[in-house]
């Protein structure tokens, strides 16, 4: 294959729009021999797979044999989900997740009980790998990939400062309103936060959209969030609220109120 075909190609698989097909001939390419060195981090990744019985690696694939529980595959979402931060790292990344895994299924199958400090440093480098992919997939261009890595943001257990700093960011600045629910939803699970009530209730003051003011309405009410009644006040008093958000902002104001 030419040059210029091999990086059209990859273009493409970055932006996760490749077929089945088009993923074999660069998996051929890249495990048939040497290849340029500017792209050692996809014969690296393409030639790991490969070994295992696999032309290509998708988030979901690796998130599905991580210990714990992956939210619902969305219907909407793309095909597949790729390591695609940057050539090296997102090789590094699969091979780390892959080592990872195979050590917990080492540990979890009927080998030797391994000793128990080392089964807790396998488990940690898997949350702090878990949580890397999360925050790589929230920088995605894809709105819906950006939306399934805030899903898995959900599922891991605890929050992370780095993660809840990277929700906020989304919540305040992604582009996409559905990506910004998911993110306000995500946050929204974490109550006892101290920096989450803070950035829900600075959202409010800043979001113009109404769906996502009454989401943000609803999670402070339901944290019983008191500090909030002055946003949701000065919402009401707004002149550009819609009636809509208007009269569910006095309810919510209400219901705070009687907590």
């Amino acid at each position: 294959m030419k040059i210029s075909e091999i990086e059209a190609l990859l273009r493409r698989y970055d932006a996760g729009e490749t077929t089945p097909a088009e993923e074999e001939r660069l998996a051929r390419y890249f495990t048939a021999g040497p290849t340029p060195p500017q792209w050692a981090g996809y014969a690296a990744q393409f030639g790991y797979f490969r070994a295992q019985g696999q032309e290509t690696v998708s988030a979901e694939a690796v998130f599905d044999r991580l210990p714990f529980e992956a939210p619902a595959k969305s219907t909407t979402a793309p095909r597949v989900i790729r390591l695609s931060w940057g050539m090296g790292l997102a090789a590094s990344v699969s091979l780390l997740l892959a080592g990872f895994l195979a050590a917990w299924l080492l540990l979890r199958s009927g080998a030797p009980a391994a000793p128990q400090g080392d089964m807790a440093a396998v488990q940690q480098e898997v949350k702090e790998m878990k949580q890397l992919l999360m925050l790589s997939l929230l920088e995605n261009q894809s709105a819906s990939e950006r939306i399934r890595a805030v899903s898995y943001a959900e599922a891991l257990t605890g929050l992370d400062p780095a993660v809840r700093d990277a929700l906020i960011r989304t919540l305040d600045s992604d582009q996409n309103l559905n990506v910004r629910l998911a993110a306000a939803e995500a946050l929204g699970r974490f109550p006892g936060n101290e920096e989450v009530r803070q950035a829900l209730i600075g959202a409010l003051e800043r979001q113009p959209d109404p769906m996502l003011q009454i989401t943000l309405i609803h999670l402070l009410v339901n944290m019983e969030e008191k500090r909030a009644a002055g946003s949701i006040e000065k919402l009401i008093r707004r002149d550009s609220t819609p009636e809509v958000v208007r009269s569910l902002a006095r309810k919510g104001l209400s219901a705070l109120k009687e907590s």
